[in-house]
């Protein structure tokens, strides 16, 4: 089992809002882990974890993204759908999208 294991088969109660904006913006999502998936920007695969208002992240997640951050590699932690819109935005470096719903 890999170093980076986590409780990838748990999905958060936030994932399907998340995942229905990320769909409406057009980025592609790939569930698997070490986070909860990856999304497609460009020529780029990002790792994202996807937790609700109060959850926590497993000594797993938070050494997966302990390299991310010693390596200064991308990841995101989102929990709501407007934390996903600002980031695809600011990756995309555009205006914020508009016609997005978060509810």
């Amino acid at each position: 089992m890999s170093r980076y294991a986590t409780r990838f088969n748990k999905r958060d109660l936030a994932e399907p809002e998340i995942l229905k904006v990320l769909a409406q913006l057009g980025v592609e999502w790939f569930e698997g882990p070490p986070l909860d998936g990856w999304i497609v920007l460009g020529k780029t695969f990002i790792p994202v974890e996807i937790k609700t208002k109060k959850g926590k992240l497993t000594p797993g997640q938070k050494l997966f993204i302990s390299n991310c951050q010693i390596h200064e590699r991308p990841f995101r932690i989102w929990r709501t759908p407007l934390e996903a819109i600002e980031s695809i935005n600011e990756w995309r470096k555009i205006k914020p999208t508009r016609g997005i719903t978060c509810d």
